[in-house]
């Protein structure tokens, strides 16, 4: 399964993040995020999404496929490189 999940990201750490989705393929996660939809960034509350991968199974790791940088001022969402201080960052999706 594919899941979006939505971060705001201050000073290299994680303030907030929620999972709101969840996709039966990366290529219709990865288009909601780009559009958006439902504003999911919430109107800039979150600034960073991610689409990631999880398998069936206890205590799954899941896999980021991809990140995506919200604007605020421009209400534009763009595909971005991992953000810095994110490198043992996994989603919160299951709890």
């Amino acid at each position: 399964m594919y899941f979006v999940t939505t971060l705001y990201i201050k000073n290299k750490e994680v303030e907030n993040e929620r999972t709101i989705g969840m996709y039966s393929s990366e290529e219709y996660a990865s288009e909601n995020v780009e559009r958006n939809v439902h504003d999911m960034f919430e109107k800039g509350y979150y600034n960073y999404a991610v689409v990631s991968k999880m398998g069936y199974g206890t205590y799954q790791t899941p896999d980021i496929l991809s990140w995506y940088k919200y604007d605020a001022h421009t209400k534009e969402v763009s595909k971005c490189e991992m953000p810095e201080g994110m490198e043992r960052y996994y989603p919160y999706i299951i709890g």
